[in-house]
């Protein structure tokens, strides 16, 4: 869980999609310390920004990202994601009930953030 005053709203969506995500055969790992990193790796292609993948990035915030295939970028990038991983752990299986909980009542009410 996050220390940021925000996070007590958008930390149940988060945890909502994520396990849309697992149900569609995706993996998400969560980090004991909060991380504001904003890169992703898809193929030979990294990108690193401000840009969240939300809907707020997409839709009303000014956000931006830099994407490259130079292979040291993207080397770099995967090393940063390595040294995370160290310390990721996978959800509980206590902890996916809740996040399937929050998945079906985020549906009902039609959240979004």
């Amino acid at each position: 869980p996050s220390d940021q005053p925000q996070d007590l709203f958008t930390d149940p969506l988060r945890r909502a999609f994520a396990y849309r995500i697992r149900e569609a055969g995706g993996q998400v790992f969560e980090l004991p310390v909060f991380s504001h990193a904003k890169a992703w790796i898809a193929d030979d292609t990294t990108a690193v920004g401000s840009f969240n993948l939300d809907r707020g990035s997409t839709r009303r915030n000014y956000e931006n990202a830099i994407a490259t295939n130079d292979p040291s970028a993207v080397a770099q990038v995967e090393a940063m994601f390595h040294r995370q991983l160290v310390a990721a752990r996978l959800p509980t299986p206590e902890a996916l009930q809740g996040w399937h909980r929050l998945a079906r009542l985020r549906e009902t009410l039609h959240a979004e953030y």
